[in-house]
């Protein structure tokens, strides 16, 4: 496992739509790894927090609580927000890992 911008993963793999794209298959174990994910995703975009809250139909004080981890935001909320950022979601069996379960 691998940190970029502070968000572990796992590998890149080859996008078979493709023969030049790559993904990077990140690794989210919790609301401070999604947070960071959707802050580093936005950033990179070059958007204040109010452009994502515009562009996935939500406020600005959503989008910051998600960016800090401490949000308990419903789901369809999340999926807007990586909608917005043209993210996916996909679920897989859980890798071994060093963490302390008591975090959650």
């Amino acid at each position: 496992m691998g940190y970029i911008d502070n968000i572990p993963y796992t590998a890149y793999e080859k996008d078979i739509s493709s023969e030049e794209c790559w993904r990077l298959i990140v690794i989210i174990r919790n609301q401070k790894d999604l947070g960071g994910l959707i802050r580093t995703a936005r950033q990179k975009r070059g958007w204040r927090q109010a452009d994502l809250a515009r562009r996935s139909s939500t406020t600005q004080k959503i989008i910051s609580t998600l960016e800090t981890g401490a949000s308990s935001t419903r789901l369809d909320t999340f999926l807007k927000v990586l909608a917005a950022l043209d993210l996916d979601i996909a679920v897989t069996d859980r890798r071994p890992a060093s963490f302390n379960p008591s975090e959650y």
